[in-house]
């Protein structure tokens, strides 16, 4: 089988993984992607307990946590004790952890990413990462730059289904601006960049410096609170560019 190794998390994605470890309680539901990010979140929840697995993607940050007891599904509404999920990447390790394990239900994704079926999972925290959010607080995940680069996944439909889920959050999470110093944070998405996540099922924005709270937000307290969390290098010009395109009358700090 096709395996992949684990990238190592940085400083940042350690940052914003440990924000979202903060504000998740024993017993939930985790749903989350696969790269850096997710797996650093991972690795800050060694000390919870009676987590759950329904996500699209497995990653080997899951199996380390069941292996230490901190997942185990047991406060799960469907399928209890089941890490249910649709597919997995990873190492070799996780293949071979995977391969004939009664524990891990693959269910197909017509079943996985219906917004009805994961609303009745209690307390479902969804974590995917983006490379962009405009002002409003939509986000574009599957462009770089412009460039189409991936598909969308199950992003909206968890955002979706977070809704439902009594006690459920979503977060979607980002380093505040790229390697080469680009805020990731902009007045508008880059042309070419479609919307994978519209600004009405965005809740929660992550960068390593806090976390945007934008659910049932107007939209001049979403581009204040957006704008306190980008880079510290860009809040002056985004503030600018947000008075000048009439998103808020003041000053934004």
């Amino acid at each position: 089988m096709i395996t992949v190794e684990p990238p190592t998390p940085g400083e940042v994605d350690d940052a914003i993984a440990a924000l979202i470890a903060e504000q998740v309680p024993d017993g939930a539901c985790l749903q989350l992607g696969v790269d850096k990010l997710p797996n650093a979140f991972l690795s800050k929840l060694t000390g919870h307990k009676n987590l759950g697995i329904h996500t699209e993607a497995l990653s080997g940050g899951v199996m380390d946590l069941v292996e230490a007891g901190v997942i185990d599904g047991s406060r799960k509404t469907g399928h209890p004790f089941k890490h249910v999920t649709t597919f997995a990447v990873g190492s070799a390790r996780l293949m071979s952890w995977l391969h004939d394990n009664p524990s891990v239900a693959m269910l197909p994704v017509a079943v996985v990413n219906d917004p009805r079926v994961i609303g009745q999972e209690r307390n479902l925290y969804s974590v995917n990462a983006t490379s962009e959010v405009d002002l409003y607080g939509q986000a574009a995940s599957e462009t770089i730059a412009g460039h189409y680069w991936s598909g969308a996944g199950g992003q909206a439909d968890f955002a979706r289904g977070c809704r439902f889920s009594p006690g459920g959050r979503g977060f979607i999470v980002t380093p505040s601006q790229t390697s080469k110093g680009v805020s990731r944070i902009t007045l508008s998405l880059t042309p070419g960049s479609p919307v994978t996540k519209h600004k009405n099922i965005i809740e929660n924005v992550v960068t390593e410096y806090g976390i945007a709270s934008l659910r049932g937000r107007s939209v001049a307290d979403r581009a204040a609170a957006l704008i306190a969390f980008a880079h510290p290098d860009h809040r002056e010009r985004l503030s600018r560019k947000a008075r000048d395109a009439g998103l808020t009358r003041r000053a934004l700090m």
